[in-house]
This record gives C-alpha cells, structure tokens and sequence, in this order.
C-alpha cells in the first residue's frame, strides 16, 4: 500500500468526512479543471470531430512521453 507524503497529509487535514456527498459532478469537474496541470496530474482533453482523444500518457523506458490514443476519432 501507498504511505501518503508529508505533503499530501497536510493537505488531506482540513477536508471534511463525507466532503463529496454535497458536491455535484459539476462542482468537482471545475474543481478539477481549476487545478494547474501538475496537480492534477490528469490531462484534460477536448478533442474535435475526427481527431482521437488521448486516453492515457507515460514515459517510456528511455524517459520520453509517449500518448495512447482512442482508436475511434470524435463524430
């Protein structure tokens, strides 16, 4: 099992119990999206018609990011 850091102890201290019971999904989603792009640590994608969305993203063994692709673009 995961041990959190020290960091993200101190952000879990003052979120309530049960703090998502209140939210929408809206709410969340623009919780979500109002964070910077390293503390998400998601990619929010916003593909057009016939472009693919990006499903996952890693690095590779040599350190690269590489991007998977849904196989079916955007009707």
């Amino acid at each position: 099992a995961k041990q959190f850091s020290a960091i993200e102890q101190t952000k879990l201290i003052d979120i309530e119990e049960d703090a998502t019971a209140d939210q929408t999904g809206a709410e969340i989603r623009d919780a979500v999206v109002a964070l910077g792009d390293t503390e998400r640590k998601i990619v929010i994608t916003e593909p057009q018609t016939a472009e693919f969305k990006v499903i996952g993203v890693h690095r590779n063994a040599a350190g690269n990011l590489e991007y998977d692709y849904d196989d079916v673009p955007e009707a």
